[in-house]
């Protein structure tokens, strides 16, 4: 009897599949798990690439919780996200197959390999594009056909965003094309992800929370102010003060809020928002910045900085400071030397500032109460943040099994 019922434990597990990890959150399976791997942390090991996604599916859940799926511009920071993936995964798989670097000169290659060709004209065929979206149900009308069988112009353009369509609408002659080659060159990329995860059997649905936690990480740096506006156009958290919260608040900084003559500091923009996080812990230890940050070497987007001074806008032409400055400036002015990564255009930036020049004025509380309102809010968001990540994490209540990897 015991036998038998290990044998239907067996089958019933083998039906089922296998997880690499289990959530309240969700699951990855060892399809997914490879892919994540191969695309984002091929150096690191199984145990760290688990923490990692643990992470990201609390960021997810996070945001969540504070109305990211009914934020007006979620979608359109969703597809930005897919299409950055899809990007990535399908460079990966061209260099795995052909053995060279994925661009944009090798569509004639992803035709071929794809049995891509045209029903129509394609050119003289755009202006039915946008409308063909709007008023066309789903398969109705084909223009193309691959070795998967017939697209409608919905799937050709599946990874637009509705103003990218309207920008191509807009555009004539050689520009036009120029532009419907990107479109099509990212349809293809798209075909080579597919390709990609069927052959690890897996599912474009499996990596949505993957495409959703780049967009949450967005999403929280607003919510709990760790960003100023424009990384993501949402509102952060609201809290109400007390005036004499504000005011002993004001007593107890007074000092940063003197102006600077100048700064001493240290930067790097780093790829990868996780590698940010390492160096900014091992720089909180105390570590040297210069030697912790050339561990990350090949995720630079920004080179390694020496220490150097950052002097602040003359008056009157503070919108011409360079943004790098600004948040050099902003850390040493909140007295958070070593700030969390903050997201930038080509990655995450991480700051260290060394020392401060002040300028010799005195203050009052009426000069400055907005700084002062707005530096104790995001005190009190990055503290609370800490708190909703922890229970975020316990929450997901998850099961490794890491055995699966070796089946």
């Amino acid at each position: 009897m015991k036998v038998l019922l290990a044998l239907f434990v067996f089958l019933l597990y083998s039906c089922k599949g296998g997880y690499v990890l289990q959530s309240t959150e969700g699951n990855i399976s060892k399809g997914t798990f490879i892919y994540i791997k191969t695309l984002y942390y091929p150096t690191l090991s199984n145990e760290k690439i688990i923490e990692r996604i643990k992470i990201l599916l609390a960021r997810r859940k996070i945001a969540v919780l504070y109305g990211m799926y009914q934020d007006r511009n979620y979608l359109d920071f969703l597809m930005l996200e897919k299409k950055a993936r899809i990007k990535t995964a399908a460079s990966q798989y061209f260099k795995e197959k052909w053995n060279r670097e994925l661009r944009m000169e090798e569509v004639r290659v992803l035709q071929n390999h794809f049995q891509l060709s045209f029903t129509k004209e394609p050119i003289p065929f755009l202006h039915n594009i946008y409308s063909a979206k709007k008023k066309i149900e789903p398969g109705s009308l084909f223009f193309i056909q691959t070795k998967y069988g017939k697209v409608s112009l919905q799937e050709f353009t599946a990874y637009l965003l509705d103003k990218e369509i309207k920008e191509l609408l807009n555009y004539r002659g050689k520009k036009q094309e120029e532009m419907f080659q990107e479109v099509l060159f990212l349809y293809l990329s798209s075909l080579l992800n597919r390709e990609y995860e069927d052959r690890l059997n897996v599912k474009e649905k499996d990596f949505q929370f993957m495409d959703e936690a780049a967009v949450a990480d967005l999403y929280n740096s607003a919510r709990y102010a760790r960003v100023d506006k424009g990384i993501y156009p949402v509102e952060s958290i609201p809290i109400q003060f007390h005036p004499s919260e504000l005011y002993r608040y004001f007593y107890k900084i007074r000092d940063s809020l003197l102006g600077f003559e100048y700064i001493l500091c240290s930067r790097v923009i780093l790829a990868e928002k996780l590698d940010a996080e390492s160096l900014v812990n091992a720089l909180k230890q105390g570590k040297s910045f210069e030697a912790e940050a050339k561990k990350y070497k090949k995720s630079y987007k920004l080179s390694l900085e020496k220490p150097k001074k950052v002097y602040p806008a003359k008056p009157g032409e503070e919108d011409k400071q360079d943004l790098l400055d600004l948040q050099a400036l902003d850390a040493a002015k909140t007295g958070d030397w070593i700030p969390e990564p903050m997201p930038v255009k080509n990655g995450f930036l991480v700051i260290q500032v060394y020392d401060v020049k002040k300028k010799n004025l005195a203050i009052r509380y009426e000069d400055y109460s907005y700084e002062v309102e707005y530096r104790l809010k995001r005190e009190l968001l990055a503290k609370q943040y800490i708190i909703d990540k922890q229970d975020a994490l316990q929450s997901l209540d998850a099961k490794v099994n890491l055995a699966v990897l070796k089946e």
